[in-house]
Parts: C-alpha cells; sequence; structure tokens
C-alpha cells in the first residue's frame, strides 16, 4: 500500500483505536522499490554511491520514524545497507594494504639487486667493508691483557699507576678503585688526571670510587686479569672506568691506517707507518656498560 499526501497537506492513520497525524508522506516509496535500490547498491563492486546511499539511509530513516507498522521490515533493509557499505570499505582497504605490501617487497628486491650489483662489483661484501684505509695520524697506547695486546687511544688514558699487590687484591675483592688511594698530603689528586676528572675538586674525587671493567672480545676473559700490575683509569666525557692490565707501555704508537673488524668492544685493526698491526679498543663501548657517570 502506498500512502502519500500532497505537499502542506495531513494525513491521518489509525492504529489500536488512536488517531495520529503525520506530516505530507508517510512513506517515501513503496516498500518493494526501497527493497530494490538496496539490492542495486550492494551489487555495486567499486563501493555503494555516496549521494545514492546517504539519500537512501535519509529516507529509511524517516520511513522508520513514521511508518511504525512496516518499521522492522525498513529497521532489515537500513541494516542491510549499512552493513554492505562496512564490508566495501573493508574489502577496498584489504586491498589497499595488499598492494602497500606488495611494493614494499618489490622496492626490497630491487635495493637487494643493487646491493649485489655493487657487491659483484666489488668482489664480495666482506672484502670492500673491511678495506684498509688511511686515517689522521692518531696515538694509541699499547696495554697488555693477560699476553693479549690491546690499543687504546691516548686521548681516552686519564692515569696509569702501578698496582700494588696488597691494593690489587683489594680492589679485585671490592670491583672498584678508590680515588682517594691516588692522592697525598703533598700531591693534589685532581691534577694528577686528564679529562673531566681533572675538573672535579679533590674534596669530592676523594669520595668517587670507579668500577673495574672488562672489554669483551679477541677471546678476553670475562674477569679481571688476577694477575694485574698496572691500572688505567680511561674517560669518555663524564664516563670513566679502570682497567687491570699486566702492562702498558711507557710511549704512544702512531695509527695511519685502519681497517673495520668488529669484535666486541673492539672496533678493528689500526696500522702504524711500518704496517704493523694492533687491535684497536672502543673505550666508549666499554665505558657505557661497565663505566660510571661523575657528574659532581
Amino acid at each position: 500500500m502506498h500512502l502519500w499526501a500532497p505537499r502542506g497537506m495531513i494525513c491521518p492513520i489509525f492504529r489500536k483505536n488512536r488517531c495520529r497525524l503525520l506530516p505530507y508522506v508517510v512513506l517515501p516509496e513503496d516498500i518493494a522499490q526501497l527493497q530494490q535500490k538496496v539490492s542495486e547498491l550492494q551489487e555495486v563492486e567499486s563501493g555503494l554511491d555516496t549521494g545514492n546511499f546517504n539519500q537512501l539511509v535519509q529516507e529509511l530513516q524517516v520511513s522508520l520514524e513514521r511508518a511504525e507498522y512496516v518499521g522492522e521490515t525498513i529497521r532489515q533493509l537500513l541494516g542491510e545497507l549499512l552493513s554492505a557499505d562496512s564490508q566495501k570499505k573493508q574489502i577496498k582497504g584489504t586491498a589497499a594494504e595488499q598492494t602497500d605490501k606488495e611494493s614494499v617487497v618489490q622496492r626490497s628486491g630491487n635495493e637487494e639487486e643493487r646491493d649485489g650489483s655493487i657487491h659483484s662489483a666489488n668482489e664480495s661484501p666482506e672484502k670492500y667493508v673491511s678495506t684498509v684505509k688511511n686515517c689522521p695520524a692518531t696515538e694509541l697506547r699499547e696495554i697488555d691483557f693477560a699476553g693479549t695486546s690491546v690499543f687504546v687511544q691516548e686521548s681516552s688514558v686519564a692515569l696509569i699507576r702501578e698496582l700494588p699487590p696488597v691494593k690489587q687484591k683489594e680492589y679485585l675483592k671490592n670491583s672498584n678503585v678508590p680515588l682517594k688511594d691516588f692522592g697525598g698530603f703533598f700531591r693534589g689528586l685532581a691534577k694528577q688526571f686528564k679529562g673531566s676528572l681533572a675538573n672535579i675538586s679533590d674534596k669530592k674525587l676523594k669520595k668517587l670510587s670507579l668500577p673495574i671493567m672488562v672489554p669483551s672480545g679477541l677471546s678476553l676473559s670475562d674477569m679481571p686479569d688476577v694477575n694485574a700490575t698496572r691500572l688505567v683509569v680511561v674517560t669518555n666525557g663524564h664516563w670513566n672506568g679502570v682497567l687491570l692490565c699486566s702492562s702498558v707501555t711507557e710511549k704512544p704508537v702512531t695509527m695511519v691506517k685502519f681497517k673495520k673488524a668488529k669484535n666486541g668492544d673492539f672496533v678493528g685493526i689500526g696500522y702504524n707507518e711500518d704496517d704493523e698491526e694492533f687491535n684497536v679498543l672502543n673505550c666508549v663501548s666499554v665505558l657505557r656498560r661497565e663505566g660510571f657517570l661523575t657528574m659532581v
């Protein structure tokens, strides 16, 4: 049944012996036509037409409010329409996501091809990465850890001292070195150090202890050298720590070439002018892992 009234007129509907007065239109059109519209919009593969969709939703909502006797049918149609729109958007989003993934895979493949060309041009990735290169003249100090020679930058060395046997046992037991042990009645403490420790007052330095650090790599032991006879205070910025070793050379050597060869805390191999090789320790790596941040 199609109920309508000209614009501006009122159409009465009787339900349960009550009279309700509704504005000019009870239903926008026949229920069969609404069903046909919903079906047509659901069948559109590229998504629901925004204009038609919004118009039909509005018509169904108005019909739902104004026609209680067919409300359940309209409610069902409205639910189907909204569900269809949601499914179309979900399918469209999934397709777009799949396209993006394929694009990323393609880009990765192109990059691998590009890298393969570079490596083949240089014979092998390992040979290309580990090329010996000239570097600015850099002074390194040789330190011996139980028979293994390690070289650290001279600029990282803050203090070198002999290690008396009694103090060695005490330091190893406590895993730290009190800085007050380097002071004395007639000698200042701060002026003995290089780096940030030199800027701290003697009074504050005497209250500090630095941890004993153990470098990793080159098959070094995980424990400090129990036969250590020297200690080296190393520094980087406000990070400080102590290395216990068997010996320390009196004079530094000069590195003029360098080859990357990562091994634990070791960054590579250095060369002097006579092409002698030595393992270069990255003090920053050790300090950030085991050192002490002295912000006083």
